[in-house]
């Protein structure tokens, strides 16, 4: 769907900012920008690949952008370029102007009316999706649809994806007058990085040239995978990658193992004890999967996870233990991740089949 013209040109004038000595428009809660500053936004922050200079000044310059990046589309489908213009647009000011955010957003919809849209945030400020309005349905556009493919896997991992046992840790240091920041490296820690090419498929191929493995230390390789795991993980990894020749069939997902998805400087009990949000995240991950630019997390829970023991030291259900699961779910669905859930007694139920037959469904390869 194509934004109207009143849209357009009310977002060129919010990318200008304030017009300086003139009060032909005035936008308090937007950043003010000169004209090489509105080209950087645009090939900076939007990665878009224009032609050259546009006549005319500022406003001019960003009105025909915006016409240009506005195009022909189809009438259901918002233009990706126009998104991601639009949220850098709101995400330049909640970093400079934060106080200005909700005025900003307020703004936006204001203009986005007359083309039938709307935009929301998340209580960061982050902004999640657009809302169409039209023949009453809701149409929902996610942000994540609108970053190019290379640089999802940097936007939802700026610092990379570390995975192996022990908690990752980082220094920062000075370098030639610039603070730079780096992994503390271990014998029991690879990082996966932006560069890495994860999308929109992550085979083991792709884990191979990560770790630089040839012929003769592939087995390497593969050890330390199964070393960093527990004995029900490792048989379940080692099923999944026999049934369906992970090894050699590009056509397979990777199973990562151990992937820190997130984590935090203090331990859990001190987290508990000042009683942070925090506390109850789910910082590692038993194994991770990107697919068709999607990232599944596969859980296996024993019976802790559900349970606990009893003066005879027996586990028992517990529903607050089972809680804790849900609300892992919960918090990893909102972070966009597709969830699979098994459990150690199907795995010793020798359900493994059923279960691999279900996770090929549920990832789609």
């Amino acid at each position: 769907m194509a934004l109207t013209t009143y849209t357009i040109g009310k977002i060129a004038q919010m990318i200008c900012g304030q017009h300086g000595t003139s009060d032909k428009f005035k936008w308090d809660n937007f950043i003010y920008r000169s004209y090489p500053q509105i080209q950087d936004f645009f090939c900076g922050n939007c990665k878009l690949k224009l032609p050259g200079d546009y006549p005319g000044g500022r406003e001019a310059y960003a009105n025909e952008v915006l016409k240009e990046v506005n195009g022909e589309t189809n009438e259901n489908v918002l233009s990706k370029e126009m998104m991601v213009i639009v949220n850098e647009l709101l995400l330049m000011v909640k970093l400079e102007k934060s106080e200005c955010f909700l005025g900003a957003v307020e703004d936006i919809n204001k203009v986005l009316t007359h083309s039938n849209l709307k935009v929301e945030h998340d209580g960061n400020k982050n902004i999640i999706r657009f809302i169409q309005t039209q023949d009453n349905q809701i149409l929902r556009y996610d942000i994540d649809d609108a970053i190019p493919e290379e640089d999802l896997f940097k936007k939802q991992f700026p610092a990379g994806l570390p995975f192996g046992i022990d908690k990752p840790h980082v220094k920062i240091f000075g370098d030639h007058g610039f603070q730079k920041i780096e992994y503390e490296m271990d014998s029991k820690t690879v990082i996966i990085r932006d560069k890495d090419k994860v999308y929109p498929n992550f085979t083991y191929n792709k884990l191979q040239e990560i770790c630089r493995v040839d012929s003769n230390t592939d087995e390497k390789l593969r050890d330390f995978l199964v070393e960093i795991q527990t004995a029900k993980e490792a048989r379940f990894f080692k099923y999944y990658s026999q049934k369906f020749n992970m090894k050699d069939n590009g056509e397979v997902p990777m199973l990562l193992p151990q992937a820190w998805i997130q984590w935090h400087s203090r331990n859990k009990k001190d987290l508990r004890a000042i009683d942070s949000k925090h506390a109850d995240n789910l910082y590692r991950v038993d194994f991770i999967a990107f697919w068709e630019y999607k990232r599944f997390a596969i859980l296996i829970d024993d019976i802790s996870h559900y349970g606990i023991k009893n003066s005879n030291e027996v586990f028992i259900a517990n529903e607050e233990q089972y809680s804790k699961r849900l609300k892992e779910d919960r918090k990893l669905r909102k972070d966009k991740w597709e969830v699979f859930r098994i459990s150690n007694w199907e795995i010793r139920k020798e359900l493994l089949d059923e279960i691999l037959d279900d996770l090929k469904e549920f990832i789609g390869f």
